[in-house]
């Protein structure tokens, strides 16, 4: 493991300090996380049935026909309301494998098509190289989780190559104790052969839920690794970045401001906000039955369902935080603020 001894960068705004204050960098914006289906191809210990049960494949003609309608109606509520600038994030399951993921990025390009907006998809990369040939200038970022004892590390590596210089890329290592020298590896290929790349060093959590607990690591080597190594590291030489129309930034204590980096915010374990208050319908989640929900923490409102009917009357609300860590970087964008003062 080479590098483990360096400095953490980025995080110096936030040492001494507590965060107070989560804001959007320049305008209002939403973000909609759609899980389109919930079958995928590989079977991840830290993963559950939710996520790759396969009992949701949606891929229904009237389904696909119905969700192009309600993503409409929901895009349209939005902006009669203040918010013109959307992040749209697809996932799944493995969300490339669903029948109606290239008709509906066709649509929702179409009905935000102002500068600023931001379409990503969150993805295992195991689809092979002709088809991302074929679709990735649909997408403006490709999250490519690496998941160690399951993905062919040549293969990812090749497709990351390939796209890197096209659209923005972000390798989510999932940084596995069994295969923890494997992913500094992958992060060091990737460093060493590409001129654009966001990588990210994502602890693994117990478990993918809404009642997730602090990442747990034992061996001295790894803990080290989370408290000393950059957990986000990026190179931009030859690809120009888009806007920052759908970020966030932190608000400190001694007033200063910081990108909003949620794997940072994770790392760190600043990713509490328990008794904030949050607007938590800047992030709905579609769930792979259809449910659309206030945010992904189960906290928010019931607002219908995209392969049916909405219900526009309780997309609107705020609430107080009552969960000890909040586990989604879509949820951690919300605007929010503490509600004492340091």
């Amino acid at each position: 493991m080479k590098n483990v001894g360096s400095a953490r960068k980025g995080t110096g705004v936030l040492k001494n300090t507590k965060p107070i204050e989560i804001i959007p960098y320049s305008y209002p914006w939403v973000s909609i996380m759609w899980q389109v289906s919930n079958w995928c191809n590989y079977r991840c210990t830290y993963c559950n049935d939710f996520n790759h049960g396969g009992d949701y494949k949606n891929n229904d003609e009237e389904n696909i026909k119905k969700s192009l309608d309600n993503i409409s109606k929901l895009i349209e509520v939005y902006k009669n309301n203040g918010y013109n600038h959307f992040k749209i994030l697809i996932t799944g399951g493995e969300p490339t494998f669903w029948k109606g993921l290239i008709p509906v990025i066709k649509k929702i390009k179409n009905l935000i098509s102002n500068e600023g907006n931001f379409i990503s998809i969150n993805t295992n990369l195991s689809r092979n190289i002709n088809w991302w040939g074929d679709n990735y200038n649909l997408f403006d970022e490709v999250i490519a989780s690496y998941h160690p004892g399951i993905t062919n590390c040549d293969d990812y590596v090749k497709k990351f190559q390939f796209l890197q210089n096209k659209i923005e890329c972000v390798s989510r290592i999932m940084m596995k104790s069994k295969y923890f020298d494997e992913c500094i590896n992958i992060g060091n290929i990737i460093k060493n052969t590409c001129d654009n790349y966001y990588i990210e060093y994502s602890p693994v959590l117990s478990t993918l839920s809404n009642n997730v607990h602090e990442y747990q690591y034992v061996d001295s080597k790894e803990l080290d690794f989370f408290k000393t190594y950059p957990l986000t590291e990026k190179k931009w030489k030859s690809l120009k970045r888009t806007s920052k129309h759908t970020k966030s930034k932190i608000i400190t204590s001694d007033n200063k401001s910081k990108d909003l980096n949620i794997n940072e915010t994770i790392g760190n374990k600043l990713n509490t906000f328990y008794n904030w208050n949050c607007n938590i319908f800047e992030n709905l989640y579609i769930q792979p039955n259809g449910d659309i929900q206030q945010s992904t923490c189960g906290q928010g409102n019931n607002c219908g369902n995209i392969f049916s009917n909405i219900d526009t009357q309780q997309i609107f609300r705020t609430t107080v935080c009552k969960n000890n860590f909040c586990h989604c970087g879509a949820d951690i964008h919300n605007s929010k603020s503490s509600r004492i003062r340091y």
